[in-house]
């Protein structure tokens, strides 16, 4: 009723996409964002959120699309570097994708996706060190990253820190007790002994 009493309304319009998004219905709340593109062609932010919900479709080509987009009307948006990246890191172009990364931390420091993303795509490439560097500075942007705990906990059992590494395999398993990976990860990282005294 809001809509048509006020159909030009940018924020009727992204409110209720982020309504219908909310509920489930991503197709629609696309085709609400469409709508505000229409209305203000250089919002960036309805070009980043069509990009989100593509991305969580699985069509990347698309999101890279609007994210690239996106970009070219802000340069600043941190976030639309997180998702560029993201889809590079799935492609395999881990260079490219930890380039995006790297610009999101230096465009949002205290943005936690964007250390723990580049923290797992400088360890997809080997670089350890960078990555526990990376994936200890999201845990202390975000204490209840799972996935930081696990990936940090594996890194630092490889370098033969047990006694950390479990510390940070516990804290995975106490997040996402039901989780088969980190109770098997742990497992296998840890000395048979440790993964008994530990259980």
């Amino acid at each position: 009723e809001a809509l048509a009493l006020a159909p030009s309304d940018v924020a009727l319009h992204e409110n209720f996409a982020k309504l219908l998004d909310a509920s489930g219905h991503a197709d629609a709340a696309i085709g609400q964002f469409q709508q505000v593109i229409e209305l203000w062609p250089h919002l960036a932010t309805a070009h980043f959120n069509i990009g989100q919900l593509l991305s969580r479709q699985g069509k990347t080509g698309e999101a890279e699309r609007f994210y690239r987009r996106t970009l070219e009307l802000n340069s600043q948006f941190g976030e639309a570097y997180i998702g560029m990246g993201s889809i590079l890191m799935s492609q395999g172009e881990l260079a490219r994708a930890i380039d995006c990364f790297s610009k999101a931390v230096q465009l949002k420091p205290g943005l936690w996706e964007a250390r723990l993303n580049l923290a797992l795509a400088l360890e997809k490439q080997g670089h350890r060190g960078d990555a526990i560097v990376n994936f200890t500075e999201s845990l202390h942007l975000n204490p209840n990253s799972y996935i930081a705990h696990l990936h940090l906990g594996n890194l630092l059992a490889d370098q033969g820190d047990v006694l950390t590494a479990m510390n940070h395999h516990t804290e995975a398993v106490r997040l996402q007790p039901d989780s088969a990976l980190a109770h098997f990860k742990e497992i296998l990282r840890l000395q048979p002994q440790d993964a008994m005294t530990h259980f």
